[in-house]
C-alpha cells in the first residue's frame, strides 16, 4: 500500500502514531453462569490440536458448587403505581429531549428512592405477572438514565453511577437483556442515523472486588468478583485454572463511547454516540476528523473510541463556552462536549476531545494484531497509561491483575485524566467466541473498578464560595483532587458554621470525603493535625465588611460586594432560565465588562464584548436571549428574581400590589427619597420584621432603581389584579404547554409550592403532601386531561 499525506483538520490536535438519590444500596446478586455453546464445543476441538497445552486439561471435570437451596421468601408488598406513573413521564419527557423538567417532578427523587429499595432486597419475590412489570419498570429507569447521561447538555443525572451500576447488575442477573438509551426524538438538531457497527455499541460487566469473600466498597452491594469472572471464563473455555491464557489489561478512561469508520485517509468518518438498538445520533461536529497521518489504510474498518477530556482541556473548554463554572468532572465534560458536537461544527471544541481506541469491526487479523493495528489511530495526553498484557495460569493471571490495579490505584490522583478502574480482557478469539456476548455485552471483558463512594484527603484551607444573596458557602480545600461516584472534588462545601464548628478543621487535617446520596459529600476527621486551626473569616474576603450570621450562614450584606453582585448574576440568570450563564461568565460580566448592576448587563451588545476581547462562546447574542428570557417570564417571577433580600416570586406580588413597580416603575425615585411609609409597610407584609428594613434599604438604594427602570419595560407579562389571582399547583407531573397556555388565558398562576386552589395530579392515587393538602382543605384535584376537559369550556 503507498502511503498518503493528507490535510489535518483541528490543528493543534494531540495526533499519535504508534506502532464508567442514591448510591447502590444492592442485595446479593445470583451472578451468571456461563456454559460453553455447542459451536464453542465444536471450536474447542479444533483449537486442541492447535494449543497442546489445553490437551492436558482434558478429561478434567470442574466442580460447579451449588448453594444450599433456602425456602422461598414470602412477596414483599409494594405498589408500583407511582413508579410506573412516574416512568411514563419520564420517558415522553425524554423522548422530547425535555431533561430538565424531568428533575422538577414532584416526589421523583422518593418514589425512585423507594423503587430502588425494594428492587434491591436480596429476599424479594414476586408473582409472574408482578415480576415482569417489576422487571420492566426497572429496564425503563435504565434506558432513561443512560439518555440523561448520553444526552442531557445540562449534565445532570438522574442516578448516580454507583446506583445505576446496581440496578444492571440485578437486572441481568434475571437473564434479560441490557437496556439501552433512549434516543430523544424531539432534542433540537440531533440527527439520527443507522447503526452502522452493532458490534462498537458495546458494554461490560462491572464488578468492585478482586476476591470472593472480599469487602465491598461501601454504598456497593453487588458481589460479582475478577475471581469469579475467571472461574466463569475457564468454565466456558472447558479449561482447567492450571491452563495458561493471555489477558490484555488497560486503564478504564471515564470518558464517552463513540464510533465511525476509519478511512483510508486516516479520517474518522460518520461517527455517532451510542444509541438503542437500531439508531444512533451522528455526531457531526467529529466527521472528517483527521486522527492519524501517514499510515496505510487498505479497506475502511469500524473503530469504538471512548472519548474523554483531561484536567487542563476540561478547564479550557468550560472557560471557553463561558460556563457557571469548570465542568464537575471529566466524564461529564466529555458527555457535554459530544452533546454539543452532535448539534453543531465547532472545531475549537475539537481541541479538548482525546480519544482512545477500544475495538475494531471488519478489520482482519487476530485480536492482538487488531489491538496493534488501531494503536495508530489514538489521540491521547503524554500521560497516557500503556495497556499490558499478560500470560498465566489462572492463580498467576489474578496476581497480575492485583499488581496493575494496585498501579493504576496510585497513579490515578497524578494523571491528566480520569480512570475508574481497570478493564481485562481474554485475548483469544478462539476463546471470546467461545465465552460468547449476551445483546451488547462482552462476557469476555469485566471492568473491575475502584471504590467510587469515598477517598481520603488532607485539608490545604478554607475559602468563601460566591453565594445567591449575600450568602457565603465555606469551601474545604483539599490537597489533591479526589473522585466519588466519578466526579472530581478540588473543594468539599460546609453548609453551616454549625456543622462547621463541629469539624474543628486544622491545615494538614486527614479527612475521608463520603456521599450516601446524590446529595452534597461528607467530610468526617480522621486525624486532626497539627497546623493551625481553620476558623471561619470574619470579615468578608470580597469587600472586606464584617460579616454577620444569618440562618446559621455567613453573609455581607454590602450590596456593593464584588461577590454579591456575582451572586445576583447568577441567581437572575438562573430564574430566567439562561442556561449555562452562571459564576464564571457572571464574574467576567463583573471584572471584564465593568458591570456592578443588571442594568449595566442589559446595556451589553455582541459589539461590547468584542471591544474588550471576549470571544466566550456564550457572549454572542446574550444581550437579545437575556431580553427574551426576561419577556417570556411574569412581572413576579422577574422581581421575584432580582436579588432582593428574601423576595422569591410569590413575595415579589406583595411589593407589585403595594408598590406598582412595573407599571408605574418611574414612580420608584420617590421610595428613594426620605422615609416612604408605604414602602416600611410594603416590605413587612412582604418579608416580616426581622427583614423588612434590609428589603426597605435594597429597594431604596441607587442600584435597585437603575435596574428597575431598565427592566421594567422589558416585561411583558403583566398581572392585572393579584387578588383574584386563582394558584394552579401540580403534583407528579409536569404540566403540558397546553395546560400552561390554558391557565394563562384564565389568569391562574401555575405554583410549584404547597399553597394552592386547584391540583392537578399524575395519579388520583398519589399520596403526596400535596395531595393530602388537598384532600384536607377540599381543594378541587384533577388530573390534567380532566382539567384540561373543564376548564377549556370555562375559558372559551
Amino acid at each position: 500500500m503507498s502511503k498518503k499525506k493528507n490535510k489535518k483538520k483541528g490543528a493543534g490536535r494531540k495526533v499519535e502514531n504508534a506502532a464508567p438519590v442514591i448510591t447502590g444500596i444492592f442485595g446479593d446478586d445470583e451472578g451468571e453462569t456461563l456454559k460453553p455453546t455447542d459451536e464453542g464445543k465444536q471450536k474447542m476441538a479444533q483449537m486442541r490440536r492447535v494449543h497442546p497445552k489445553l490437551a492436558a486439561g482434558e478429561g478434567a471435570e470442574m466442580v460447579e458448587l451449588k448453594p444450599a437451596e433456602e425456602p422461598k421468601p414470602e412477596a414483599v408488598k409494594y405498589d408500583p403505581k407511582p413508579m410506573s406513573d412516574l416512568l411514563d413521564t419520564m420517558e415522553d419527557l425524554v423522548k422530547d429531549g425535555k431533561y430538565k423538567k424531568i428533575l422538577s417532578l414532584t416526589n421523583r427523587q422518593t418514589t425512585i428512592n423507594n423503587f430502588v429499595v425494594h428492587f434491591a432486597q436480596p429476599t424479594t419475590s414476586y408473582q409472574d405477572e408482578d415480576g415482569d412489570k417489576i422487571y420492566g419498570m426497572c429496564r425503563k429507569l435504565l434506558a432513561i438514565a443512560k439518555s440523561f447521561y448520553e444526552y442531557d447538555s445540562d449534565l445532570q443525572e438522574l442516578i448516580s453511577n454507583v446506583t445505576y451500576d446496581g440496578l444492571l447488575a440485578k437486572y441481568l442477573a434475571s437473564g434479560k437483556p441490557e437496556p439501552v438509551g433512549i434516543v430523544p426524538k424531539g432534542k433540537k438538531n440531533l440527527r439520527k442515523v443507522p447503526i452502522t457497527y452493532p458490534t462498537l455499541h458495546n458494554n461490560m460487566d462491572k464488578c468492585y472486588i478482586l476476591e470472593d469473600g472480599d469487602t465491598v466498597p461501601t454504598g456497593v452491594k453487588e458481589t460479582d468478583s475478577i475471581q469469579a469472572f475467571m472461574t466463569r471464563v475457564y468454565k466456558a473455555i472447558d479449561a482447567t485454572p492450571e491452563t495458561i491464557i493471555e489477558l490484555d489489561l488497560s486503564p478504564k478512561i471515564d470518558g464517552v463511547s463513540i464510533n465511525g469508520t476509519i478511512d483510508t485517509n486516516c479520517q474518522l468518518t460518520n461517527p455517532q454516540s451510542r444509541g438503542d438498538h437500531d439508531e444512533s445520533v451522528s455526531v457531526i461536529g467529529m466527521n472528517n476528523l483527521q486522527v492519524a497521518v501517514g499510515v496505510q489504510v487498505e479497506e475502511p474498518f469500524g473503530l469504538q473510541y471512548e472519548a474523554f477530556v483531561t484536567d487542563s482541556d476540561r478547564e479550557a473548554a468550560s472557560n471557553y463556552l463561558g460556563l457557571d463554572r469548570p465542568y464537575v468532572s471529566n466524564r461529564h465534560a466529555a458527555s457535554g462536549l459530544i452533546h454539543r458536537l452532535s448539534t453543531v461544527t465547532d472545531d475549537e471544541l475539537l481541541k479538548f476531545i482525546s480519544l482512545y481506541p477500544i475495538e475494531t469491526a471488519e478489520l482482519m487479523g487476530t485480536y492482538a494484531e487488531r489491538q496493534d493495528f488501531m494503536s495508530n489511530f489514538k489521540i491521547v495526553p503524554a500521560d497516557m497509561i500503556p495497556r499490558r498484557r499478560v500470560k498465566g495460569t489462572m492463580n498467576e493471571l489474578m496476581a497480575e491483575i492485583r499488581r496493575y490495579f494496585h498501579e493504576l490505584e496510585d497513579v490515578r490522583e497524578k494523571l491528566d485524566f480520569s480512570i475508574d478502574g481497570m478493564v481485562i480482557t481474554i485475548m483469544d478469539d478462539e476463546y471470546q467466541n467461545a465465552i460468547g456476548r449476551v445483546d451488547r455485552t462482552n462476557k469476555w471483558q469485566i471492568a473491575y473498578k475502584f471504590d467510587p463512594a469515598k477517598a481520603e484527603a488532607t485539608v490545604t484551607g478554607i475559602f468563601l464560595d460566591n453565594g445567591l444573596k449575600g450568602y457565603r458557602t465555606i469551601q474545604v480545600q483539599l490537597e489533591h483532587p479526589v473522585f466519588i461516584d466519578g466526579v472530581r472534588y478540588d473543594h468539599v462545601p460546609v453548609t453551616t458554621l454549625p456543622a462547621y464548628a463541629k469539624l474543628g478543621l486544622r491545615q494538614g487535617s486527614k479527612v475521608t470525603i463520603g456521599r450516601t446520596g446524590d446529595v452534597i459529600p461528607s467530610i468526617t476527621v480522621d486525624v486532626e493535625g497539627n497546623g493551625f486551626k481553620l476558623d471561619p473569616p470574619e470579615r468578608c474576603p470580597s469587600c472586606g465588611k464584617k460579616m454577620i450570621i444569618r440562618n446559621q450562614k455567613l453573609f455581607c450584606d454590602n450590596i456593593e460586594c464584588e461577590s454579591n453582585v456575582v451572586g445576583k448574576f447568577i441567581g437572575f440568570f438562573d430564574r430566567m432560565g439562561m442556561v449555562g450563564y452562571s459564576e464564571s461568565f457572571a464574574t467576567m460580566l463583573h471584572d471584564t465588562m465593568g458591570c456592578k448592576n443588571l442594568a449595566d448587563v442589559l446595556k451589553l451588545t455582541d459589539a461590547s464584548f468584542k471591544e474588550k476581547g471576549v470571544g466566550l462562546y456564550l457572549a454572542m447574542g446574550f444581550a437579545v436571549k437575556l431580553k427574551e428570557a426576561i419577556a417570556a417570564h411574569r412581572d413576579y417571577e422577574v422581581v421575584g428574581a432580582m436579588g432582593l433580600p428574601g423576595i422569591g416570586p410569590e413575595k415579589a406580588k406583595v411589593l407589585l400590589e403595594d408598590l406598582d413597580l412595573i407599571n408605574n416603575y418611574w414612580r420608584v425615585t420617590s421610595l428613594a427619597v426620605g422615609r416612604s411609609q408605604k414602602l416600611s409597610a410594603a416590605c413587612l407584609r412582604a418579608v416580616g420584621p426581622k427583614l423588612a428594613e434590609s428589603l426597605e434599604s435594597a429597594i431604596r438604594s441607587k442600584e435597585f432603581y437603575q435596574e428597575i427602570i431598565t427592566i421594567a419595560p422589558l416585561v411583558e407579562k403583566i398581572t392585572e389584579d393579584f387578588s383574584k389571582g386563582t394558584r394552579v399547583g401540580h403534583t407528579g407531573i409536569t404540566l403540558s404547554q397546553e395546560t400552561l397556555t390554558l391557565c394563562e388565558s384564565l389568569g391562574y398562576t401555575v405554583v410549584d409550592g404547597k399553597s394552592f386552589d386547584i391540583l392537578i395530579t399524575g395519579s388520583m392515587g398519589s399520596t403526596s403532601d400535596k395531595m393530602e393538602r388537598a384532600k384536607k382543605m377540599k381543594l378541587p384535584i384533577y388530573t390534567e386531561d380532566d382539567f384540561v376537559k373543564i376548564y377549556r369550556k370555562k375559558a372559551g
